[in-house]
């Protein structure tokens, strides 16, 4: 089954802010904690595995798993309700400044209601496999 336009340009976009958010996260603690090269790279390797969910996620939501869109809309609105409350409060969100933490939020709001505008591709896309392929798969 062809994937939707809406599930590559959705994928795509979480994975843009996800790269971003990745990348902030590994910029922040080489300056903060520059001096401590050990620190740094354990820090590193820290963000490293915790990336690896949401990443595991989106290869999911890629291969048609429904499941995967329903955990990755939830992280989203946490993330959102997160980003929104902080963002008055706080001058400075993890190193990027509050307005691009609210469009990068705002981003994957919009990605994630791409991913749910392809119902059909999720609804088809376990179809064609045996019931034991389907199981292991997941």
């Amino acid at each position: 089954m062809n994937r939707p336009v809406t599930v590559v340009l959705g994928i795509c976009a979480l994975a843009i802010v996800l790269g971003l958010k990745f990348l902030n996260e590994v910029l922040l603690s080489v300056h903060l904690y520059g001096d401590n090269t050990a620190f740094v790279v354990g820090r590193i390797f820290g963000i490293v595995a915790v990336y690896a969910i949401p990443v595991f996620l989106l290869w999911k939501a890629w291969r048609g798993r429904n499941w995967a869109r329903i955990v990755l809309a939830i992280l989203v609105a946490i993330n959102l309700f997160i980003v929104m409350s902080l963002a008055r409060t706080v001058p400075v969100l993890l190193g990027v400044a509050p307005l691009w933490a609210v469009v990068l939020v705002m981003v994957e709001v919009l990605a994630i209601t791409l991913l749910f505008a392809a119902n059909r591709f999720y609804s088809k896309a376990g179809e064609h496999e045996a019931p034991h392929q389907r199981r292991a798969d997941d």
